[in-house]
């Protein structure tokens, strides 16, 4: 069955409901029925397309049947709780799940919170590369096998196409089971500067300000993930340390990560000049009058108070534009704008356009 984005269909628990598909992840989608709520159904659960290209509506047509074969994945899993079953309320097993079982786990996830597109991305992201790791986290479903823990990356898997061994633990009391969801993920989480610090890369509290300073750096950079993951914001970090280091112990209070993210793009292309640029704007001290670097030092208040929302993006791309003239050895400006010409000269076709990177 081809299903693709932004098509209008038909659930067949609900065959008077025009719903659009949002998102494909292999087996599943994602739907909303126009209250901007989303949810999951397997490919399996949609009617045929509910409008045909010349605006008639077709009669309605069930897919055929996977029969027992679809829920082959799900007894096993069933039958290893049953056997691995003792005295106490949970159980808790080991199983490899890939795309079919996913699938069937998402069939039976009656509530559970909204989907975000971005965070299932980034996590398939990783397990297509090999790079996602099996944590204490694991899948939970209830007394009956609604899904309660782990859509996220159940979703993953079936858009990555990957088959991981997770842990699955199933809740045998409905009221226990009730109670858990409501603490679940709700606590502290580790942040992508925990990752940072965690994988030994940066000084303990300090992976707070470079991991923002990787993601500004994503609002304009076409190379880096969008949103990275924490997997990404290692895997950049290790490739662009050098430019990152340069950049990242500037007073937080003067230079934003936009305006930091900006001076470490500029610093991979440029190190020395961008190097002696740093020490100027920190210094304030022999900046001649029209100078870029002056330039840039008054910026930095104007900066400050713009970088908020869509405008983030701008102000990563004022800053390099600055850059450039220091590097060019052109007067600086007072007006902050874009400049395509700083844009080629640093990213290239690398550039990521307002509209994607907002």
């Amino acid at each position: 069955m081809s299903i693709h984005r932004g098509e209008i269909w038909q659930s067949k628990h609900a065959a008077d409901r025009v719903i659009e598909i949002v998102d494909v992840f292999g087996p599943m989608v994602t739907i909303t029925n126009g209250s901007g709520r989303e949810r999951v159904l397997t490919k399996s659960e949609l009617f045929e397309s509910y409008v045909n290209v010349d605006g008639s509506i077709p009669e309605l047509v069930q897919p055929t049947p996977q029969g027992d074969r679809a829920h082959a994945g799900m007894s096993a899993l069933l039958a290893e709780i049953a056997r691995a079953r003792g005295s106490k309320s949970i159980t808790k097993v080991e199983m490899p799940v890939g795309p079919e079982l996913a699938a069937e786990l998402l069939g039976n996830n009656p509530s559970n919170r909204g989907i975000r597109r971005e965070h299932v991305d980034g996590l398939a992201r990783d397990m297509a590369r090999g790079r996602w790791r099996k944590s204490h986290s694991g899948i939970a479903i209830g007394p009956t096998g609604a899904l309660g823990d782990g859509q996220h990356r159940l979703l993953a898997i079936c858009k990555s196409g990957v088959k991981l061994v997770l842990d699955i633990s199933q809740y045998h009391d409905a009221v226990e089971f009730h109670d858990a969801r409501t603490v679940w993920d709700t606590g502290w989480k580790r942040t992508k500067g925990s990752a940072l610090e965690l994988a030994g890369l940066v000084p303990s509290g300090q992976g707070r300000f470079i991991a923002p300073i990787i993601e500004a750096m994503a609002w304009v950079d076409a190379r880096l993930p969008r949103r990275p993951t924490s997997e990404d914001v290692v895997a950049i970090f290790t490739e662009r340390r050098a430019s990152i280091e340069a950049v990242y112990q500037l007073n937080p209070r003067e230079f934003l990560s936009a305006t930091r993210a900006a001076f470490a793009l500029a610093h991979g292309k440029c190190p020395e000049a961008i190097g002696t640029c740093i020490e100027l704007v920190c210094s304030k001290a022999n900046l001649e009058e029209g100078s870029a670097a002056l330039a840039i030092v008054r910026a930095l208040p104007q900066l400050r108070d713009r970088c908020r929302g869509r405008e983030r993006p701008k102000c990563v791309t004022a800053m390099l534009s600055l850059l450039h003239k220091h590097v060019k050895g052109r007067p600086g400006v007072d007006r902050l704008r874009h400049n395509q010409e700083a844009i080629d000269f640093f990213l290239g076709k690398n550039f990521r356009g307002q509209r994607e990177a907002s």
